[in-house]
């Protein structure tokens, strides 16, 4: 719709709050035992013990969560002189929309196998473990409420003036919610992270007729 004044709260020059920071990577695994042999009486070596596969790698840590988008700004109080009014007039009001809640962080990669245990003659040799498991996305930011509306008087100097102000009240929207952070890389792989919460809607405007001098 459109209006002939509209009074609202600025929109942030910045419209989306901080990122979450990334997870970091996780530990690499223990290393295997060494294996044991002997040689026996026929000059053979003969395998005591066999060395183990290395240590499963460590977690991932989880990424951090995106910020929280701020409150959207309010609207002004406005005072408006319209003088003698003998047409329509429209005026429009609301605050400003919610900032956007930042983004998750990814979650951080697997940390990596542990070597193999030293071979020994006569033994089969062990394996490098297996990769961490990826850590986990950060959560999105929840996204910032709309502004609050406001009152506007609006002043008119000639009888039956105040029929012609058509006010509407708009409630400001609420930001975009902050998206999850994507899995870390890993065995298995993290989950991505949760969508923010939204935020709610301003408040509505009011209006004051008034017949001045």
């Amino acid at each position: 719709m459109a209006y002939d004044i509209i009074v609202k709260g600025d929109p942030y020059t910045n419209p989306k709050a901080p990122n979450g920071g990334n997870g970091s990577t996780g530990v690499k695994g223990n290393k295997g035992n060494a294996g044991q042999s002997h040689v026996d009486s026929n000059c053979k070596d003969v395998c005591d013990s066999a060395p183990t596969n290395g240590g499963t790698g460590g977690t991932g840590t989880s990424g951090v969560g995106g910020g929280a988008g701020a409150k959207g700004q309010p609207a002004p109080p406005t005072d408006l002189h319209l003088g003698n009014v003998t047409r329509t007039i429209s005026i429009g009001a609301w605050g400003g929309p919610g900032q956007n809640g930042g983004d998750g962080g990814a979650g951080g990669t697997g940390g990596p196998g542990g070597d193999p245990g030293n071979s020994a003659a006569g033994c089969s040799n062990a394996s490098t473990g297996n990769q961490g498991r990826g850590g986990n996305g950060g959560p999105g930011g929840r996204s910032g409420d709309g502004g609050n509306g406001t009152n506007v008087n609006a002043y008119y100097t000639n009888p039956g003036g105040d029929q012609y102000i058509q006010f509407t009240s708009v409630r400001a929207s609420p930001g975009i919610p902050g998206n999850g952070g994507n899995p870390g890389s890993g065995n298995p792989a993290g989950s991505k992270g949760s969508t923010g919460a939204t935020g709610a809607q301003g408040t509505d405007s009011t209006i004051q007729r008034i017949r001045e001098s």
